[in-house]
């Protein structure tokens, strides 16, 4: 993975979404990171054992909970009034990969790009740990098998470009991205 540094300068950065319109934009990332917080807290709160699970369990767990969390995404992004939709600050956000350790650009794990040629920027995450636990909880116990959840928004190398995928991804107990080969995509 290159540096956000480098990525900034060959096109990451404020010219990620160069092109795009706003609207489009603000609710395509709304739905990365609703999508985002909503799988991983359901992966969190499945009551798995987090000294036996492993990776192949948790992308089980994804494949079965993801249409869930399309599904109440979508239905909570049909009842929104568009007028209540952040209307900035939708550009990649180094931070997260500084912070949460989550990859600053990815490419789609599952199909929803159909092919296209695309690249997936982060630009927003957080931690999916236990809200109403005590503090001196151990946050093995409020984060169990997620400890950060990443946001992506999808483009292709169109002019202008348009969005091809929202993607959600996770940074495991084990250190590592998850999906380890992508952001697992949904349409837009």
């Amino acid at each position: 993975m290159e540096a956000p540094e480098r990525l900034w300068a060959s096109g990451g950065g404020a010219d990620a979404f160069a092109g795009i319109d706003p609207e489009v934009l603000n609710r395509a990332s709304l739905k990365a990171s609703a999508l985002s917080y909503n799988m991983f807290g359901l992966i969190n709160s499945s009551g798995l054992d987090p000294s036996i699970v492993d990776q192949a369990t948790i992308d089980a767990l994804a494949s079965q909970l993801a249409p869930t969390a399309e599904a109440t995404v979508n239905t909570w992004l049909g009842a929104l009034d568009s007028s209540m939709i952040q209307t900035a600050g939708n550009q990649p956000d180094w931070e997260c990969t500084d912070k949460l350790e989550c990859p600053y650009m990815r490419k789609c794990s599952n199909s929803p790009c159909n092919g296209t040629i695309h690249s997936c920027w982060v630009n927003a995450c957080g931690v999916p740990k236990c809200n109403v636990c005590p503090d001196w909880f151990p946050d093995k116990v409020k984060a169990p098998i997620v400890a950060a959840w990443c946001a992506y928004v999808c483009v292709d190398s169109s002019s202008p470009q348009k969005i091809v995928a929202v993607g959600a991804g996770g940074v495991t107990i084990f250190g590592g991205p998850y999906p380890d080969d992508g952001a697992y995509c949904f349409a837009p």
